[in-house]
């Protein structure tokens, strides 16, 4: 278990230090009433849900090697 400071910029917890964090690995995220100051916001290392809403559509044929590289493989 580790532990890690953030902060919440009204839609996404942003954590403050780098972290080894898989998909789907559960967290506990605890509320304080404290906040932070701007200069610390720039201090983010990661970005958690930055590109959540990016990808619009995938491919059905995503994961097969394309034409151009069968040669590769």
């Amino acid at each position: 278990m580790i532990t890690l400071t953030g902060f919440f910029d009204g839609s996404t917890c942003i954590p403050l230090e780098k972290a080894d964090i898989k998909q789907n690995q559960k967290v506990i995220i605890t509320v304080l009433d404290e906040f932070v100051q701007d200069k610390d916001k720039n201090q983010k290392l990661s970005y958690f849900g930055a590109l959540s809403s990016s990808i619009s559509c995938l491919s059905e044929d995503f994961d097969e090697t394309p034409d151009d590289f069968l040669d590769y493989t």
